[in-house]
């Protein structure tokens, strides 16, 4: 069992994983000719995107589960973005 800090480091590597995936297909669909492949490989980044902004704020979440209310929140949610 992991605390919470270590399952949000978890999630911000799977979210840099997952921004390495993206920058690969977005290479390729820079260079695919198909038309119908490019909007296949450009629904897969807009996924990917979804799924990176879902993982970094469950990251921020879960770092930031016991901290007070009155804690600047701008200035946490920078670290993430």
């Amino acid at each position: 069992m992991c605390s919470l800090k270590e399952l949000s480091e978890e999630y911000l590597q799977n979210a840099m994983q997952m921004e390495a995936r993206i920058q690969q297909l977005e290479s390729q669909a820079s260079r695919t000719i198909s038309l119908e492949v490019r909007r296949k490989l450009r629904r897969r980044i807009n996924t990917l995107h979804v799924m990176v902004c879902e993982s970094r704020q469950i990251a921020f979440e879960l770092e930031h589960y016991y901290d007070k209310p009155e804690d600047d929140l701008e200035t946490l949610l920078e670290k993430y973005n």
